[in-house]
């Protein structure tokens, strides 16, 4: 590290977070050096970048010259990192972010601390949350800890239905034997998700709730408009491998990261809230958002609003369904490409179907123009082709992820075809 010492002839370089100067792009439009400094400057502003690139800082800084202060300027650079003053060495000091803690003990209790406090949020198994709190995403004024509350549920309803509470674990919904049995697909798309340590803490509510992997927004270095609206998405003109082929917008070109949510739109689920207005009912391909021109609204839930349950419907036909995963590895990856599908077939020709994909859009898509073709149509590979060039006719592809349309198309033949002939895994 650079420790410089402190002598007539020696500048150094104190770091201190007193103040901040904002705006500036550049350490040469921050320090203005006189040439006899010129070496020391140079190797600051090797130190200074190799810092910016890897943590990011916010820095005071004093160049001091026999004994005399000639510079002092402020730089900010990732407004989530503050350094202390030292003399010697380059040693920041991360602050966190202050915010108070609280444990609701009843639905009603945690709604009305929200209602309170529109910087509050909610806490459960916080597999997601945690990560953006510890690099600053979020910044809450309170968490509101429903991890005691009774919504742990997972029951057959009197219609039928899957009644799948909001803080039952990924692994209890995965392992459940009617989720087996009847919804194999769910099961299955839950199982390629996370370790099991993760899918342990995981709950349902925090499944649906959870935020996008793109790089560009966990990267606080770059604008990002779901992060900071107007700042603008340079994904768009970046390397954007993974990223959206459909429904994005050049505010956003982010994906959902969820496995569940995929089957779950597949299923047409309905999402059960609670929120300071009393009780409602979402279905499930109006409960994520497209980007639009506000990416950084994932969801359409209200103020204060709490997911309590997901309830799927009874669909007869759902134990052929199939879920298959796409990814650059085997295991601990988000999907490339992920496909929900499941038909039912009488003799040769098929009387319903339904097909979701994942990892392609801002939410889980739902082709519902596919299973309108697939209705009365024969069981056989060509169908499917047709089916699956249906689901993708909307597709725009980016400079760096047009394999994705032809990876989709293969996958959702695949898909259907394995569902058509009883399920299984895929």
């Amino acid at each position: 590290m650079f420790a410089p010492q402190t002598s007539p002839a020696s500048p150094a370089v104190l770091l201190s977070h007193k103040q901040m100067f904002m705006g500036c792009t550049s350490i040469r439009d921050v320090l203005p050096l006189p040439i006899n400094l010129f070496p020391v400057y140079q190797l600051f502003l090797a130190v200074f970048h190799a810092w910016r690139k890897n943590f990011g800082v916010r820095l005071y800084v004093s160049v001091v010259a026999g004994g005399s202060t000639t510079t002092r300027k402020y730089i900010t650079i990732h407004p989530q990192y503050k350094s202390r003053p030292l003399r010697t060495g380059f040693h920041p000091q991360i602050l966190m972010n202050n915010f108070s803690y609280t444990r609701a003990t009843s639905v009603k209790e945690a709604v009305q601390w929200a209602r309170s406090d529109h910087q509050a949020v909610f806490i459960a198994g916080g597999t997601n949350l945690v990560d953006r709190l510890k690099v600053f995403l979020d910044e809450p004024s309170q968490l509101i800890d429903i991890s005691r509350l009774d919504l742990k549920q997972i029951e057959t309803m009197a219609d039928g239905s899957l009644y799948l509470g909001a803080l039952a674990s990924n692994s209890a919904v995965a392992d459940h034997p009617v989720v087996r049995r009847d919804y194999s697909m769910l099961s299955r798309a839950i199982l390629s998700g996370a370790s099991q340590q993760i899918r342990n803490m995981a709950t349902v509510g925090g499944n649906l709730l959870q935020r996008t992997r793109c790089p560009y927004y966990y990267d606080t270095a770059f604008a990002c408009n779901k992060r900071e609206p107007g700042t603008g998405c340079p994904a768009v003109t970046g390397i954007n491998r993974t990223h959206a082929i459909l429904g994005a917008t050049d505010q956003c070109i982010a994906v959902h990261p969820s496995d569940m949510c995929v089957p779950l739109a597949a299923l047409a689920a309905v999402v059960e809230v609670q929120g300071p207005s009393g009780k409602r009912q979402i279905p499930f391909a109006d409960f994520h958002r497209l980007p639009g021109n506000t990416p950084q609204q994932d969801t359409n839930l209200e103020s204060g609003e709490l997911i309590t349950a997901v309830i799927v419907p009874p669909i007869s036909f759902a134990r052929s369904g199939v879920y298959l995963k796409l990814r650059d590895r085997a295991s601990y990856a988000f999907a490339l490409v992920s496909v929900a599908a499941v038909v039912e077939v009488v003799g040769d020709r098929i009387q319903s179907a339904r097909l979701a994909l994942g990892g392609v859009a801002h939410k889980p898509w739902r082709s519902l123009e596919a299973e309108e073709f697939l209705k009365g149509k024969s069981a056989e590979a060509a169908v499917f082709q047709q089916a699956a060039d249906i689901a993708l006719q909307g597709a725009k592809p980016l400079p760096h992820n047009g394999f994705k349309v032809n990876l989709a198309k293969r996958a959702i033949k695949r898909a259907l075809t394995l569902s058509a002939k009883g399920g299984g895994l895929a």
